[in-house]
């Protein structure tokens, strides 16, 4: 039996879709404020087959904006569904060039009625290369959110180096999906040096094994971002702050993601801070640099996101106040 297809069209994933029994709904989630169109060629973004109980096998495609859910089909007849998003690897080449595939959030009905939520990472799962499977009939319905992000952006022109690994927080026992923060501070070497525009392109890196099980474990990169400071000329203090509790101090924070499998995740060696750095125009002066990390939840304290001013504990010491590594002075 072929599949009925709905007549909803797409809805605002801010309406926050309900799994509804029967169908499969499917949707696509982007960082506020980005946007893709996210295929070329005018094929299918995402795609997958259909498998009903007497072996009748069909194919379903469809586009879904950024932003919208979409109840893809429905059938009472508990089909097995494999569905995936194309991404631009050379074989599927339907994808926005510069995004990537983060995770995907699966939400079933169990067949006791419960409902389930499952977060899947890595090993391309939710491509079409490793698609994502349910099954759904008149008691269950499946909703599939694909979680997508813009690629790293390339570095401006300029100065590279690395600060570590540096392990200010000693070592670390991390649970997925907590806030882990990132940031930095600078000055300028000369008291002498010219008014210029200083470009920083950063990034912090913590390797974690799984040493409680679940895996071969893997990098949580925490960006922070390509920010232009306006630097008066002979200013040597430390930018853009030197306080390190001040939300000046930091400029980025992620949920973890889970890289063994549920299990808790070992960070033993600290983390590495990166730096792309360039002058405009060159003020005559080297600058030195340091940076600091903190994982709330990993060191006893109140899950925080230190970049929101608006969190309860932001203002705290012992959650939100980390220690500076070592200084090192940009080549």
């Amino acid at each position: 039996m072929q599949p009925s297809f709905s007549a909803f069209g797409q809805i605002p994933l801010s309406a926050q879709i309900a799994l509804t029994p029967g169908y499969l709904v499917v949707c696509k989630d982007v960082p506020e404020g980005t946007s893709g169109s996210f295929q070329n060629g005018g094929n299918f973004h995402f795609e997958g087959s259909i498998t009903f109980p007497d072996g009748a096998v069909t194919s379903v495609g469809t586009f879904i904006r950024a932003g919208t859910c979409e109840f893809v089909f429905s059938s009472n007849q508990d089909p097995h569904i494999v569905f995936g998003e194309n991404i631009p690897d050379g074989d599927f080449d339907n994808g926005e060039p510069g995004w990537h595939l983060v995770s995907v959030t699966m939400i079933t009905t169990n067949a006791d009625g419960t409902v389930q939520t499952v977060e899947l990472t890595g090993n391309n799962i939710g491509t079409v290369l490793n698609p994502v499977d349910c099954t759904i009939d008149a008691g269950r319905g499946c909703l599939l959110i694909f979680h997508n992000a813009p690629d790293t952006p390339p570095p401006p022109p300029g100065k590279t180096f690395t600060i570590g690994p540096s392990s200010m927080e000693g070592h670390l026992k991390i649970t997925a999906g907590t806030w882990f923060n990132g940031g930095y501070s600078f000055k300028f070497i000369s008291n002498a040096h010219l008014a210029t525009q200083f470009t920083v392109a950063a990034r912090v890196e913590v390797t974690v094994t799984c040493p409680y099980g679940g895996g071969p474990g893997g990098t949580i990169l925490i960006p922070l971002g390509t920010v232009t400071y306006n630097v008066p000329a002979g200013n040597t203090n430390w930018l853009p702050t030197g306080d390190a509790n001040s939300i000046l101090s930091w400029m980025g924070a992620v949920r973890t993601p889970d890289l063994c499998g549920g299990f808790p995740m070992d960070n033993a060696k600290g983390a590495v801070f990166t730096a792309t750095v360039s002058q405009n125009p060159p003020s005559g002066s080297l600058v030195d640099f340091r940076f600091k990390y903190r994982n709330p939840a990993a060191k006893g304290k109140v899950d925080t996101n230190c970049t929101d001013a608006s969190e309860p504990k932001r203002n705290d010491a012992a959650t939100c106040g980390a220690s500076w590594s070592e200084t090192v002075r940009d080549p």
